[in-house]
């Protein structure tokens, strides 16, 4: 008996000293509730969890890229989905992230585009970007990744914003000083179809503007983040031909010192289990596109899943 008492005592004292299974909680950072990084945040949440063992994750709502990578790096979030522009300038400590420079974080994947969309007024006589010169241009709100991306446009045509009469409208905003004959032209940054543009080009006779090949060059030579892109026709009212654009990414990206064996599970079941996303959005997660625009070091864990299908060396 006292030997079946011992025997039960070092069961349970072994038991005791072996670690349960380490759960690890994730924060995937998104944006604001009514916009696409929340909706698109919580079904990668729901995807990891499922299929990933030991992962607890969870998406809240955020100020989406610029906030996301400051919460990546306070410890605050361990996944973040971003702007691929925006996680070039916090890396290189450059226009909104001047004098903060951040690198703390690597990326995962690159999810889908967002197009850069210039919509122009056919009197306005803009046949290249250099005749931007002179001009009343949105250029989106002063510091806002549209303000930089028009700043990216004017500089391959030569130009500052000292050459342009330039305007700080939102999407809405721009739309309507276009309608109302009060702007040449104006920047907008966003998925395509874009609500504002196809509102305009339903109601007027404004045309997007279509990039030369030159024009796409130049611009994917000065930021690494720009993916030439095209918007097909029919995309908007009135749209007859495809459009060649640049786009930025939006990003997937992580805490750069996390574990290589979660990143590559999160990696893997992000583009293996592609099909279990709803949102519309998941259509345009493809692989072959892992990398496009991704200009900021790539996780350990992610190289390791994209050597094994192929897709580095």
């Amino acid at each position: 008996m006292k030997r079946l008492i011992c025997l039960a005592l070092t069961a349970l004292m072994l038991l005791a000293v072996v670690p349960a299974s380490a759960v690890d909680y994730l924060y995937i950072a998104t944006g604001g509730t009514s916009g696409t990084y929340y909706a698109l945040g919580g079904e990668l949440a729901n995807l990891f969890a499922k299929n990933i063992p030991d992962v607890e994750v969870n998406a809240p709502s955020t100020g989406a890229s610029a906030e996301n990578i400051r919460l990546i790096n306070s410890g605050d979030a361990e996944l973040a989905i971003v702007q691929n522009d925006v996680a070039d300038y916090a890396y290189n400590g450059i226009n909104a992230f001047e004098g903060e420079q951040i690198q703390s974080f690597s990326v995962v994947a690159s999810l889908y585009p967002e197009f850069v969309q210039l919509v122009v007024s056919p009197s306005a006589g803009i046949n290249s970007l250099a005749d931007l010169k002179g001009k009343r241009i949105s250029v989106g709100a002063a510091g806002s990744g549209v303000y930089f991306n028009a700043i990216d446009f004017l500089t391959v045509a030569g130009l500052t914003l000292d050459d342009i009469q330039a305007q700080y409208l939102s999407f809405a905003e721009t739309a309507d000083a276009i309608k109302n004959r009060q702007l040449d032209a104006g920047f907008v940054v966003a998925g395509i179809p874009n609500a504002a543009i196809q509102e305009l080009t339903s109601t007027t006779d404004t045309l997007l503007y279509s990039l030369s090949d030159e024009e796409v060059a130049a611009l994917t030579e000065l930021r690494g983040f720009y993916a030439e892109s095209t918007i097909p026709a029919d995309t908007y009212p009135n749209q007859t031909a495809d459009a060649a654009a640049v786009a930025i990414r939006a990003i997937l990206i992580c805490k750069a010192d996390l574990s290589e064996d979660l990143i590559y599970n999160v990696t893997k079941t992000l583009y293996e289990k592609t099909g279990d996303i709803s949102h519309a959005k998941g259509a345009e997660i493809v692989l072959d596109q892992a990398l496009l625009g991704v200009s900021t070091p790539v996780h350990p864990g992610a190289e390791r899943y994209y050597t094994e299908v192929g897709l580095m060396g």
